[in-house]
This record gives structure tokens, C-alpha cells and sequence, in this order.
């Protein structure tokens, strides 16, 4: 078979599966791999250009097609297809017109594979998977979740990032057992590369979100372990395959604070330098170095911090840290002047 992903051979397999229909109407698998050839063509514009949309609606024609002809039990696996395809489109399209009817036209082809298909973990992944995308979780949703956790195939259809977000879930639903399992077997599929969705590997703002919902079911051991692999993923940061993320800040500030209640003191640190390097003006990143440093009786490192806060932003809290740190320093003179200054600006404070 000629493969449709080579822009040089894409007219001869078109071609090629053209006669293959016009031979045989009711040939599944011809409409399947035409409807293949038109998604790997959309690739070529973006999601929201008419040309994509043009290609795309051929693909979802073909897929349709050739469930529609396989006879009665249809052809699931082309509607999963297809259902996965609208739902990336919905992903990355900007036109919410347009989001929400790839999302409604994803849970049919969804719900037409599983009638011809009742318990298909590939039905259930992709349906899971769909419902997160719209942020619209159910109990319904939780179910299949842990169906495909019992399931030999489908326990490898879900993606860690998957398994973190319904885990929450269960959690929230006070399904304290089932979310440890979830956790946990995300946690096993941090590293695995499974289907699509995982092709991506897990980020550091990944490793930390893991690492808190695990800490929140009491597995702690497990939670230090993510957290650590979150401090590798942002020594990472800085070079050209690895450049540093949006909102690097706040996964900083946060894994800071996580280490900080592991007791790994030294990294904890490390993170919080790391985040005033990337922005001098988080204010909240020399509160979470000052405590630190504080209850480590570090005054004078405490003092310098609060020294550097002040002089960004000027408000009763960080002077009364100042002062405090003077104190303990024997520094009488310059105490005073910081609860001064606080006073100055808030008299009520």
C-alpha cells in the first residue's frame, strides 16, 4: 500500500483507493485510509482556514462511510477516528461556533461506535478523553475511567495527564480509594509514551499538579517522587529544545512550596531563586524566601530579602517581616524604622 503521508505519492494513492471503490462500494477499509489521506491534507493549513475545514469534512465523510457499509456491525474504529480528529479540531480552533459543533459531531461518532461496539475500551477512551476537552467530567465519566483502569488494553489508552485530572475528580467526589488508584496508575504512565495524547512528555507544571493531587490522598512517598521529577523538568529550562514556559513563575513559586513541606529545604530554595531570576517584581516569591529563611534562623538572609521586596513594593506586611528579622539581629535602629514605615502607610494596620 502507497503511503498517503508522502506528499509525493498523496495523488497516486488517492488514486489508487478510487479505483478500490469504484470497484467495490462497500470496501470499509478504502474509505477508511481516504478518509486518513484527508485528514494528513488538512495539516497543511490551520484549523480555522476554510481549506482545513474543506479536507476535514471529507475526512469525517469517508470515516462515516465506512462504518456505514461494513455491514451490520458496523466499522467502530473508523467513528473513534473520526471522533478523535473533531475533538482535536475543537481543541484548536478559535471559533467557539465552530468548537461546538466539533465537540457535538465528536460525541456522535462516539456514541454511533458504541452501539455497534458496547464496551470497546477505544470507544470509552476516546469518549473520556472527549468529555475532559469540554472540562464537561461526569460521574458517567469517572465510571468509564475506572472500566478502562480493569481493562488489559484500555488501562494503556488514558495518558497520565488523564488519569491526574480524574483522579481530582474522584477525589472531589469524596472517592477517596478510587482516586489513590487513579493516581496511582498515572504515576505508572508518566513515562509512557501509550497513545497520542501522551506523545508530549510530561511538563514541569505536570509533575507538580501529579505531585499535589497525590499529596492530597496521603500518598506522600509517591507525591515526593513527582515533585522531584518536577525539579529535573525545570533544570531542564533555558535551552533551545527546552525554552521556559509560560507561568514558569507560579510552578516555581508552587514547587518551592511543596519541597518547603517535604523539608527539602536546599531545592525548595533553589526553586525560589530560580523564579526571582526569571521575574524580580513576584512579590510573593521574597514572602516565601523570607519564611524560609526565617525558620531556618537565617535573619541576616531573611533581612536582605525583605531589603529586596521593599524596595519593588512598599506595604505594611513586608515591612512588619522586616522588622521582625531586625529584631532578631539586634538591629533596634532599623526595626523601629520599618514598623514606622508600616505604620506610614496603613495607621490601622
Amino acid at each position: 500500500m502507497l503511503d498517503f503521508r508522502d506528499p509525493e505519492l498523496v495523488p497516486d494513492a488517492a488514486r489508487l483507493l478510487d479505483r478500490a471503490i469504484e470497484l467495490d462500494p462497500r470496501f470499509s477499509l478504502a474509505y477508511m485510509q481516504r478518509g486518513l489521506q484527508y485528514v494528513e491534507r488538512t495539516h497543511a493549513w490551520n484549523v480555522d482556514e476554510p481549506e482545513h475545514q474543506e479536507f476535514l469534512e471529507e475526512a469525517i465523510s469517508n470515516f462515516r462511510r465506512a462504518h456505514e457499509v461494513a455491514g451490520r456491525v458496523g466499522y467502530p474504529r473508523a467513528l473513534i477516528i473520526a471522533g478523535d480528529v473533531l475533538r482535536r479540531r475543537a481543541e484548536g480552533t478559535q471559533n467557539e461556533a465552530l468548537r461546538r459543533s466539533y465537540y457535538d459531531r465528536a460525541d456522535a461518532c462516539f456514541r454511533d461506535a458504541g452501539r455497534g461496539s458496547p464496551g470497546d475500551p477505544y470507544v470509552l477512551a476516546g469518549r473520556v478523553k472527549l468529555h475532559w476537552s469540554q472540562r464537561a467530567a461526569s460521574s458517567m465519566w469517572l465510571r468509564d475511567v475506572m472500566t478502562l483502569l480493569h481493562d488489559k488494553i484500555g488501562r494503556h489508552l488514558l495518558s497520565a495527564r488523564d488519569l491526574m485530572h480524574a483522579g481530582r475528580m474522584a477525589r472531589e467526589e469524596d472517592r477517596l480509594a478510587d482516586a489513590k488508584r487513579i493516581l496511582r496508575a498515572a504515576v505508572e504512565g508518566v513515562d509512557q509514551p501509550g497513545n497520542d495524547d501522551n506523545r508530549v512528555p510530561m511538563g514541569a507544571g505536570d509533575f507538580l499538579y501529579l505531585g499535589g493531587q497525590l499529596v492530597h490522598v496521603g500518598e506522600n512517598e509517591l507525591a515526593e517522587n513527582m515533585f522531584l521529577r518536577c525539579v529535573q523538568r525545570v533544570d531542564q529550562w533555558g535551552n533551545d529544545e527546552n525554552p521556559v514556559p509560560m507561568g514558569a513563575e507560579n510552578v516555581l513559586i508552587q514547587l518551592g512550596a511543596q519541597l518547603v513541606n517535604l523539608g527539602e529545604n536546599e531545592l525548595a530554595e533553589n526553586m525560589f531563586l530560580r523564579c526571582v531570576e526569571l521575574d524580580p517584581c513576584q512579590g510573593e516569591v521574597y514572602v516565601r524566601l523570607y519564611d524560609l529563611y526565617f525558620a531556618q534562623k537565617r535573619f541576616e538572609d531573611a533581612r536582605d530579602v525583605m531589603l529586596r521586596a521593599v524596595e519593588r513594593k512598599s506595604s505594611p506586611p513586608l515591612y512588619l517581616r522586616l522588622a521582625a528579622a531586625c529584631m532578631e539581629l539586634n538591629e533596634l535602629p532599623a526595626a523601629e524604622r520599618a514598623c514606622l514605615r508600616a505604620i506610614e502607610l496603613d495607621a490601622d494596620y
